[in-house]
């Protein structure tokens, strides 16, 4: 048998060495990689009621916590569990990445005899997977860019099995090109449109589920769009004029001839309710309807301590999204003051022609009820929904549900 030559400097060899020194998650873009936990023994937020509306199975998300609570490679804070130096077992990406690979390898055996529905499944499952070992999404994260990617090519693969095939925008901005992924229903007709701005944490293959669901039987379309500072948005950081994106989607929309072009509207989650809600305010004319799921728009982001009530990984992705440093909170904080819409003089002074729903839930700390309220307030023919459940993460489903509801009454 012929010896095999395995260089050193080979570039699988390299790619694996690159991994395995990748910086971890914890200290991409703090520079002195200081943490203060709100929930001690994990970096991460945990966001299982989101991931388990979406389909993972929450057995699942505990088998794979486990494998990375009980391993013992070296981290680069000892009392934070997921924070495993390297790709490798214990790695968070690694472990979420081992499982999306084997739903992608399940997906493409499917393929091989023609079981369409099933591919689909694995497919979405990997994407899924992927998605949830990329979190919290920081830019500068290697390993998290690496799992983005295969999200994506995941989706994609699914986007093709779907009743209607997925459609990719392709968006001029500021020189380059965004890329969105467009959800029609089954017509050959022209149809509403939803622009869905996803929270500071998610990706655009989150949503899924919101076009299924409750878009998809209205007649209704979805477009997903990445946030500035996250995933094929990368490029951008998140600027006071948060909507500048969404303004150049909406234009380029309502050119489709897939659009009703006096029917676009947007839906918006967290940060990305700060950017609808500003988008509306900046294009009354173009914009026929706004749905705000616990919008950030003014209270927590003149809170002068907010630093202190939230966890290190939100500070982190705050930072990473507007591409400063976390190192230093206070100077975060100070910052963030200035993306308040009402000391930009959008919000609280006139109020505009676009119908605008505001919802909050009564105990959550960043989308306030009278940040609702504000919103609602800003409107001609404005409303507020609080949701009922214990927590804000809980009432997830409830809260796309009146929000997909109350925004097709507008459109349809």
């Amino acid at each position: 048998m012929p010896m095999v030559d395995m260089k050193e400097d080979s570039p699988a060899t390299i790619n694996s060495m690159q991994r395995k020194q990748a910086l971890e998650t914890s200290g991409v873009v703090n520079s002195e990689a200081g943490q203060h936990s709100v929930k001690p023994g994990w970096y991460r937020e945990m966001r299982v009621f989101k991931w388990s509306w979406q389909g993972l199975s929450p057995l699942l998300i505990q088998e794979v916590q486990a494998r990375i609570a009980v391993s013992n490679n070296e981290r680069t804070h000892a009392d934070l569990i997921d924070t495993v130096k390297g790709y490798r077992p214990g790695n968070w990406i690694y472990e979420w990445s081992q499982e999306a690979a084997l739903r992608m390898m399940d997906g493409k055996r499917a393929l091989e005899v023609a079981d369409l529905e099933l591919a689909k499944h694995h497919f979405l499952q990997s994407c899924l997977l992927y998605t949830v070992a990329g979190h919290p999404h920081l830019r500068g994260d290697k390993l998290a860019n690496d799992a983005h990617l295969l999200a994506n090519q995941a989706y994609q693969q699914a986007g093709l099995l779907l009743p209607n095939p997925l459609k990719i925008e392709r968006v001029p901005f500021q020189g380059r090109e965004v890329q969105c992924y467009l959800h029609l229903p089954k017509t050959d007709d022209p149809v509403p449109l939803v622009i869905m701005a996803g929270g500071g944490d998610a990706l655009q293959t989150d949503y899924l589920r919101v076009f299924q669901d409750f878009l998809e039987p209205k007649g209704v379309a979805l477009l997903t769009v990445d946030m500035p500072g996250i995933g094929y948005s990368a490029h951008w950081t998140l600027s006071q004029e948060t909507s500048a994106l969404y303004e150049a989607v909406v234009e380029h929309m309502s050119e489709s001839p897939y659009v009703l072009a006096d029917k676009i509207a947007l839906m918006g989650l967290r940060i990305g309710g700060h950017a609808a809600v500003r988008t509306a305010v900046m294009m009354p004319d173009k914009v026929a309807a706004v749905a705000a799921i616990g919008a950030v728009v003014h209270d927590a982001l003149v809170e002068p301590k907010v630093e202190t009530r939230v966890s290190q990984m939100l500070i982190d992705e705050i930072a990473s999204r507007l591409g400063v440093d976390s190192a230093r909170p206070h100077l975060l904080a100070a910052t963030l003051t200035n993306y308040s819409l009402r000391r930009q003089g959008l919000l609280g002074l006139r109020k505009i022609n676009v119908p605008m729903l505001g919802i909050a839930h009564p105990q959550d700390l960043f989308g306030t009820v009278e940040d609702a309220k504000l919103i609602a307030q800003s409107s001609y023919g404005g409303e507020v929904h609080l949701l009922k459940r214990p927590t804000f993460a809980s009432a997830y489903d409830a809260a796309f549900a009146k929000a997909c509801d109350w925004i097709t009454r507008h459109l349809t």
